[in-house]
């Protein structure tokens, strides 16, 4: 057997393994993407529909950062780097030979042979020589990348894509909600813009214990039907 056609199932074998990587980098991604996506909705309803309008302090944005960050990493690991790994020509042959049985182990027989022929001594040079050339004539005309059908990443591909433009179209409208709720992520009391303006409002005003008090507002943009009043009571006051 030549060393060109060592060269070119060994080469073959590559082309499966990196074909296998790029499956998995392209269908992890994929997922990530989707979680990242669905964790920053999640936190938004959160933040701006619970606890903003509730005016809960600014640590629940802390804690909304830290199970983002704990559920993207298992996310990360599960869904992507676990899957990724060296290349092992016995391996990759492994997976050839499940999509064509028809190689009866011949493929995993000279990797292994290749790989380990330092401790071959008392298997005969012929016989290596005669299931290698086996080998050659058998994958020949087998394309290895085969094993990897990026056609299963069809759906997976069109859900991401349609998360990304809804999530794209969102930014776009609500671009300033999402500028605030990162800044709200790591602890700043931002507030969420509204559609309505407070111009001015009454000034300093000394209220005698029990008596009612009228409080002046001017607001421009849309005029709410209802609002609150929130009171901090002074420093050092009883």
């Amino acid at each position: 057997m030549s060393d060109e056609q060592v060269q070119s199932i060994d080469e073959k074998l590559r082309q499966a393994w990196r074909q296998e990587q790029k499956y998995y980098h392209v269908r992890g991604a994929s997922r990530f993407i989707i979680w990242l996506v669905a964790l920053l909705l999640v936190d938004f309803l959160i933040d701006w529909g619970i606890v903003f309008r509730a005016r809960l302090g600014v640590q629940t944005g802390t804690l909304l950062l830290i199970v983002n960050v704990v559920v993207l990493g298992w996310v990360l690991w599960h869904e992507w780097l676990r899957h990724l790994r060296a290349f092992d020509a016995v391996l990759v042959s492994l997976d050839v030979e499940a999509k064509h049985p028809e190689l009866r182990s011949l493929l995993v027989s000279y990797s292994q042979i290749q790989r380990d022929a330092p401790n071959q001594a008392d298997v005969s040079t012929e016989l290596i020589d005669a299931m290698r050339d086996q080998a050659v004539i058998q994958s020949k005309p087998l394309d290895f990348r085969e094993v990897i059908d990026f056609g299963q990443l069809k759906k997976l591909l069109i859900v991401t894509g349609c998360i990304l433009l809804f999530f794209v179209g969102l930014s776009v409208n609500w671009g300033a909600h999402f500028g605030v709720l990162l800044q709200r992520l790591v602890g700043s009391g931002q507030g969420y813009p509204t559609q309505t303006t407070i111009e001015r409002v009454a000034g300093d005003l000394t209220v005698k214990a029990g008596d009612g008090v009228t409080i002046l507002a001017k607001v421009s943009g849309i005029t709410p039907d209802e609002g609150r009043v929130y009171l901090k009571a002074a420093e050092g006051a009883g």
